[in-house]
């Protein structure tokens, strides 16, 4: 596998300016669910997996129907799989562990998928794949654009794709039983001031009367 491997040189769709606000969503869908999953309750890889993909569909769709996207960016489904298309350029996208691989399932092209690559007059015989990689629970480590060998299933080129700056600010924890109180400002009173009795001062030996 070639270390030093420009996608951009594949496709111009394979460049950062397309891949990174997809690797940045993406990236944000992934470490939102890995930050809400609860194992106590019994949420494993299995859930976190399926989360993320239902969620990464969703996201996904919303960006490509957004102005700044949808003259380039198409996202559904081709042959019953979730892509996108970046310029008419199929891209399909797999959740791989850290120790793990490509899935046989995503390893093979669909028909519709090989027919756009043929229109591009891109070579037969390789497909291409976001890969997420991720720890236990669905935590993110990397975002990766993999070339794929169509006929043996083996990724032969693969590159990190750049992300933003801000796509890893916290993402906090929401506590639904927890509720802000609205408080009203407490109301200082004034100092208390004591002030002579005039007529006292006036006749300071007449004694007080009885009431």
């Amino acid at each position: 596998m070639a270390t030093d491997w420009n996608p951009s040189s594949v496709h111009p769709a394979l460049s950062a300016k397309f891949l990174t606000p997809i690797a940045d969503l993406i990236w944000k869908v992934q470490r939102k669910v890995s930050k809400h999953v609860q194992p106590q309750e019994g949420d494993d890889n299995w859930v976190a997996g399926c989360t993320a993909y239902k969620r990464r569909v969703h996201a996904l769709t919303q960006m490509s129907l957004e102005e700044g996207y949808r003259d380039w960016l198409w996202a559904g489904h081709l042959d019953t799989q979730f892509g996108i298309r970046i310029h008419g350029f199929p891209i399909r996208i797999y959740r791989s562990l850290e120790e793990g691989g490509i899935p046989e399932r995503y390893a093979l092209g669909s028909p519709g998928e090989l027919n756009l690559l043929a229109d591009l007059n891109l070579k037969y015989d390789a497909i291409y794949r976001l890969e997420v990689v991720t720890k236990k629970l669905g935590r993110p480590l990397d975002i990766r654009i993999v070339e794929v060998n169509e006929g043996t299933g083996d990724i032969t080129n693969s590159a990190a794709i750049p992300r933003s700056r801000d796509v890893d600010a916290p993402v906090a924890k929401a506590d639904l039983s927890v509720r802000s109180i609205r408080r009203k400002p407490a109301v200082v009173l004034p100092k208390p001031t004591v002030k002579p009795n005039e007529e006292k001062r006036a006749n300071p030996n007449e004694k007080e009367k009885p009431a």
